[in-house]
């Protein structure tokens, strides 16, 4: 097996999006997160695109760049 022909994954295991537009699952799984904290990400200005009344897709360039701009880790103990 040509192992040269594999696409290639981050370490979140997400392979990068063919055309640039994923979905919320695909979002949550790469933020570790639930799909519904994804949805209440939107509140505080995760970006996103509609396509119709109830289809929200998602470049992961951009949510990752929000991510490291807005979101902040603190540790305990």
């Amino acid at each position: 097996m040509n192992t040269n022909n594999r696409k290639a994954t981050d370490q979140s295991g997400v392979r990068p999006p063919e055309l640039g537009f994923v979905s919320k699952a695909v979002v949550a799984r790469f933020l570790g997160l639930t799909p519904r904290t994804v949805e209440n990400l939107h509140t505080r200005g995760l970006p996103h695109f509609k396509f119709g009344p109830r289809r929200n897709r998602y470049d992961l360039a951009e949510v990752k760049a929000w991510a490291e701009r807005e979101c902040r880790v603190v540790r305990m103990g």
